[in-house]
C-alpha cells in the first residue's frame, strides 16, 4: 500500500499548528513576564528615586541641625553676657538706691539732731531745765 499523502500531510498541518499555537502561547507568556518585568523596574526606579530624594533631605535636614547648634550655642553665649550685664547693672542701681537712701536717713537724722539741740538749748535758758535737787 502505497502511503497516505494526505494524512501525512494533514500531520504536518496539525503539526504546525500546535506548534503555532505552543509558540503564540509561550510569546504571549513571555509578553506577559516581561511586562511584569518592566513594571517591577518601574516601580524600583521610582522607590530608588525615592530613596536619592529622602537622603537629599536628610543631608538637608542635618545641615540645618547643625546650624540650629551653632545659632543654640552663640544666643547662649551672648544670653550670658546680657545677663552679666544686666547684674552689673542691677548691683550699681541697687548702690545707688542705698546710697541715696544712707544720704536722705543721714539728713533726717542731722535734721532731727539740730532740731533737738534748739529744742535742748531753748529748753536750757528756761527756768524749768534746772535739775530739781539742785538749789540756786
Amino acid at each position: 500500500m502505497p502511503p497516505k499523502p494526505s494524512n501525512t500531510h494533514s500531520r504536518t498541518n496539525s503539526q504546525t499548528v500546535s506548534q503555532t499555537s505552543s509558540h503564540t502561547a509561550n510569546s504571549n507568556r513571555q509578553s506577559e513576564v516581561q511586562q511584569q518585568v518592566n513594571e517591577v523596574i518601574g516601580i524600583m526606579h521610582t522607590n530608588i528615586d525615592k530613596v536619592m530624594q529622602r537622603g537629599e533631605k536628610l543631608d538637608s535636614l542635618e545641615e540645618k541641625t547643625s546650624q540650629l547648634k551653632d545659632g543654640a550655642s552663640t544666643f547662649k553665649k551672648q544670653a550670658k553676657k546680657v545677663e552679666s550685664i544686666m547684674w552689673w547693672k542691677n548691683a550699681k542701681l541697687m548702690c545707688i538706691c542705698i546710697s541715696v537712701l544712707a544720704i536722705i536717713i543721714g539728713l533726717v537724722a542731722m535734721t532731727v539732731a539740730k532740731n533737738y539741740k534748739m529744742i535742748e538749748q531753748s529748753l536750757g535758758a528756761s527756768p524749768s531745765s534746772t535739775p530739781t535737787g539742785t538749789p540756786k
